[in-house]
């Protein structure tokens, strides 16, 4: 499962434990705290510890992707593309924090509790999301295209893939179609297929033809048999597969250049 959707809000799996993260440690915080007082210490210290991470995991990764970023500034504001470094977020949030307990020790023992508690429980839930995702495999389904003509998912193996599930009622997906028109152009090594969710052909072309797009790869999964199963339970979510077929990332949501070039490092197409 690459999502969950909860009512009218899809959370990606990452984001579901880090949230469950979070609330372990204000639950353990809660729990273990002397008083209100205490606890609302804990509770301050540990929030502005992950607004400082995140700060810092979305500098570093435009820092490093600056070269995609440096033609639209306001990008960098945009974090929905999902564009942060952890290494340097999680850094970021323990060096904050560290200084701040340097003055407090008193909340020490208690931060470092429910810091590990929380980590205790939600790494095996990561560490299983991880093998789970290691052996799905390239979808083995037979998909028309936007021409009638039958084409085998597997056939595209032997390179690297990415498989974006769309429609063009999605704005997200709208706005990321020029994003995968260019990795088409640019990426000779890598195929980008685009896998869209009920629409009729006809509705498509002239959706393409009515943005000036040049797209290949353009397949219809009428009934969503495909996106349902790979877990792709929302729009646009994007699957990154390696040339022996092994799905090696997702992303759910708006790509932008930066955060597919990151998506493309790990594929090793350069």
């Amino acid at each position: 499962m690459l999502s969950w959707s909860i009512g009218p809000f899809t959370l990606s799996a990452q984001v579901a434990l880090g949230l469950a993260f979070v609330g372990l440690f204000l639950l353990v915080s809660k729990l273990r705290s002397e008083n209100k007082a205490q606890y609302s210490e804990l509770a301050n210290l540990f929030s502005s510890a992950v607004m400082w991470a995140l700060l810092g995991a979305r500098l570093a990764f435009v820092a490093l992707y600056w070269q995609e970023y440096r033609q639209n500034w306001w990008g960098t504001l945009d974090i929905r593309d999902g564009g942060f470094h952890v290494g340097a977020g999680i850094a970021t949030g323990l060096g904050y924090a560290a200084i701040r307990l340097y003055s407090r020790r008193h909340l020490a023992g208690h931060f470092a509790l429910a810091l590990i508690i929380g980590l205790v429980v939600v790494m095996p839930l990561q560490l299983s999301l991880a093998i789970v995702q290691q052996g799905a495999r390239l979808p083995s389904q037979v998909l028309p295209d936007i021409t009638g003509s039958d084409v085998a998912l597997e056939q595209f193996a032997g390179k690297p893939v990415v498989i974006n599930f769309w429609a063009s009622w999605c704005p997200p997906c709208r706005r990321e179609m020029p994003v995968l028109q260019a990795a088409q152009q640019d990426y000779s090594q890598l195929h980008v297929v685009l896998i869209n969710q009920g629409e009729r052909a006809a509705d498509i072309t002239r959706f393409v033809d009515e943005q000036g797009l040049q797209l290949n790869n353009m397949l219809l999964d009428r009934d969503g048999v495909v996106s349902r199963s790979v877990g792709a339970s929302a729009l646009p979510t994007t699957l990154f597969y390696d040339a022996q077929g092994k799905l090696v990332a997702s992303h759910l949501g708006e790509l932008s250049k930066a955060s597919l070039r990151a998506y493309l490092e790990k594929l090793n197409v350069e």
